[in-house]
């Protein structure tokens, strides 16, 4: 098995850890509005001629924009992580299952994956989006921003996962192993969760890998859309937002460097994604 590729890994890593720290690496938390100053605002990046206090620059506000970073890339991180979770979930236990008993179970869950998948997964996010927040009281909708994003974005890829569970578990269940398992009297989800699942790891790894790009690049989507968080509490997202509104005014800092913070991040994953693909397929070994 190759390594992995170095720089992608490293600079991942890099990511993942700023994130977590970044209470502490922070110079300022973009919700406190006491630690911000306006006297420092729209100061360039230091490769522009801007302070080293302030190596990324800052907003309209004063923020530190290497802080709002490190605190938008924990959001968004947290929201790919956790809504390819519960992608991974409801997908691996629907495919799972209609593979696994098939006839009726199969015909309706994989007949509802189906439709979903007619539409686009950011329509779907967006609807279902739309009708939480509806649903919500209004002073509770700041508070739930987070679940609500999570939930709509995990809710949109689910039948990707359960599409490939289906199809390895159809064929799973015809073979010895798990003929034997039904003599001996196991019961359905011991066999689906200690024979079959554990036959799927490898390429549930490289989907999951694959659909945290595509739920942090839905997560930007939103945000930019306004469909989010507040400016106090950013995303990578949430940040090329309102930084799009000084790009022609020449703050366009604003937006290049999240944004390009936000690629990299991507890119960074999706190349891991690559990788494992590869690494886990029995035909390139």
């Amino acid at each position: 098995m190759r390594a992995p590729p170095p720089l992608a890994f490293a600079l991942l890593l890099l990511f993942v850890m700023a994130a977590i720290g970044a209470p502490l690496l922070a110079r300022q938390n973009p919700s406190d509005l006491a630690g911000l100053d306006l006297m420092n605002s729209f100061i360039p990046p230091v490769f522009a001629g801007g302070l080293w206090s302030f190596p990324l620059g800052t907003d309209d506000q004063g923020r530190d924009i290497l802080s709002s970073i490190l605190w938008g890339t924990r959001i968004s991180l947290g929201v790919g992580c956790l809504a390819t979770a519960l992608s991974t979930g409801i997908g691996l236990t629907a495919g799972l299952a209609a593979g696994y008993f098939g006839r009726v179970t199969d015909a309706v869950l994989m007949r509802f994956a189906d439709m979903q998948l007619t539409f686009p997964a950011l329509l779907v996010a967006l609807l279902v989006d739309g009708l939480l927040r509806t649903a919500l009281p209004r002073g509770a909708q700041d508070a739930t921003a987070f679940a609500v994003l999570v939930f709509s974005i995990g809710i949109s890829n689910w039948p990707h996962f359960a599409r490939m569970a289906r199809a390895a578990a159809r064929i799973e269940a015809e073979k010895e192993y798990v003929l034997a398992a039904r003599l001996v009297g196991r019961s359905a989800p011991a066999i689906l969760t200690a024979h079959i699942l554990p036959n799927l790891s490898g390429t549930v790894l490289v989907l999951a890998t694959t659909n945290l790009a595509a739920a942090m690049i839905a997560e930007a989507t939103l945000s930019f859309l306004g469909i989010s968080f507040s400016p106090a509490q950013p995303s990578l997202g949430t940040l090329v937002r309102f930084g799009s509104a000084f790009l022609f005014s020449g703050e366009w800092w604003l937006t290049v460097v999240p944004g390009a913070a936000l690629v990299l991040l991507v890119w960074c994953v999706n190349r891991l994604g690559d990788w494992m693909g590869d690494a886990l397929n029995p035909r390139l070994r």
